[in-house]
């Protein structure tokens, strides 16, 4: 049996957590284990138990005190002043200290029956609710995820089906959300900032939708949030402030925004199984995310879940790295570059992404020799902005320098397009010239 005690239950009360583990014997008379019996007890009665309360009416003073590893100190009991005198006991247990200062209100007679009493029942209590206290982490480790610290997949199960078997008749939201173009945080900025983009969204996720919702990492950035109530007006501009509004984090010294998209399954219109829901869910955000990102959809019941959630839509890196020419993104004002395709990373001699972004130093401007940077950047801004261009393209024929050294002529086509959150940015295709002309 193990003990937790001394948890706070509100309005000054304390209850203890008790769980016995019970075994039942088989026909050969073997016992094997069967399950929990789980119990919540009043402090004032584990303490009575474990004779310390009980100290009080033979007129004996009585402190507990709970010292903590790290060095915070908690009372459990008094029930006076006790004296310099006092007999102390104190005992470590799993690297916790429990002290019990005794002290008659009259003389001392025999301190050390006071001792036997109180302190054999005491310390047993005391070894099971470290004991507890030690399950209690293992069964954390086993539900929540390590860097968020919201529910992992079987810890985000279990809290909503007990959720649904107590509201069966009630109405519930699941919500599928991720981070739009999660892939380039990671491959521009790299995964520490990619880590900090997931804990900023589980923030802003708790923030909107509400401590009691269950929010679920599925991996990645994949997360389902389980919300225990329905639609209503106030939910949908929550959720739009969510999509809508850019996420935030500073990574060394630079502002770095995301966007997110979301999915809507409704319980119990949508489905009564919870599993079934978020599926439903799951292929409204790819709905969402067909439609241009950074929004939010609600699952269409005359959907055929049959159709697979690839058929729905593409990311930006799949789409970038299967162009039969090589791709990027960059900003209009100052060319920083957001994006660059496989292709592109080989066409200039690259050994990987983050080799391409340091040639680079994540300029466009970078990838022309020195002798045509001025040319080819007023070629681009003469095309752009030329007042009967209305559909914003240019074209334009140059050389790129690759990070070996070598000249490789090219064809760039591009488009300007205004992004919510990296406001106007460039889209180009490089084809080089003699595959061209083949």
């Amino acid at each position: 049996m193990s003990i937790t005690p001394s948890v706070e239950v509100g309005d000054g009360l304390r209850d203890i957590v008790v769980l016995r583990p019970v075994f039942l014997p088989d026909e050969k008379g073997d016992r094997h284990f069967w399950g929990y019996i789980l119990a919540i007890i009043d402090t004032r009665i584990f303490l009575k138990d474990a004779n310390v309360s009980n100290l009080e009416d033979q007129n004996i003073l009585c402190s507990l005190i709970h010292t903590e590893g790290d060095g915070t100190a908690s009372e459990v009991y008094e029930n006076g002043n006790y004296g310099e005198d006092s007999l102390v006991i104190s005992r470590e247990i799993y690297g916790d200290f429990w002290t019990l200062y005794l002290h008659p209100q009259g003389p001392w007679v025999n301190p050390w029956i006071i001792v036997l009493i109180t302190w054999a029942g005491l310390l047993t209590a005391l070894t099971l609710a470290a004991l507890a206290r030690r399950n209690a982490r293992f069964r954390r480790m086993g539900t929540t995820d390590p860097l968020t610290g919201v529910y992992n997949r079987t810890g985000g199960d279990w809290m909503v089906r007990h959720y649904l078997e107590e509201h069966e008749n009630g109405q519930a939201l699941v919500l599928a959300v991720d981070i739009d173009n999660f892939k380039i945080i990671n491959d521009v900025y790299g995964h520490e900032a990619g880590d900090e983009a997931l804990c900023q969204f589980t923030r802003d996720m708790k923030e909107t939708f509400g401590r009691s919702a269950v929010i679920t990492r599925n991996g990645g950035d994949e997360f389902i949030i389980f919300c225990g109530y329905g639609w209503s007006r106030k939910v949908a501009e929550a959720i739009d402030r969510f999509t809508e509004n850019p996420h935030l984090i500073t990574y060394k010294g630079k502002e770095i925004r995301f966007s997110a998209s979301l999915g809507l399954a409704r319980y119990p219109e949508h489905d009564k199984d919870y599993r079934s829901l978020c599926i439903k869910a799951d292929y409204a955000l790819y709905g969402a995310k067909l439609n241009g990102k950074s929004r939010w959809k609600e699952f269409d019941p005359e959907l055929k879940l049959k159709d697979t959630r690839t058929q729905l839509g593409f990311n930006l890196t799949d789409i970038g790295n299967e162009m039969p020419g090589a791709m990027a993104v960059y900003r209009a004002d100052d060319r920083s570059i957001l994006f660059a395709s496989s292709t592109l990373v080989e066409l200039m001699e690259c050994d990987s992404l983050d080799d391409f972004m340091k040639y680079t130093k994540m300029s466009l401007d970078r990838i022309f020799p020195d002798s045509e940077k001025e040319a080819a950047r007023a070629a681009i801004d003469r095309q752009l902005e030329n007042p009967s261009n209305r559909h914003r393209f240019y074209f334009i024929t140059a050389n790129i320098l690759t990070k070996k050294g070598n000249l490789c002529p090219v064809e760039i086509r591009g488009h300007r397009s205004h992004n919510a959150n990296y406001g106007d940015v460039i889209y180009i295709f490089l084809y080089e010239k003699e595959q061209k002309e083949s």
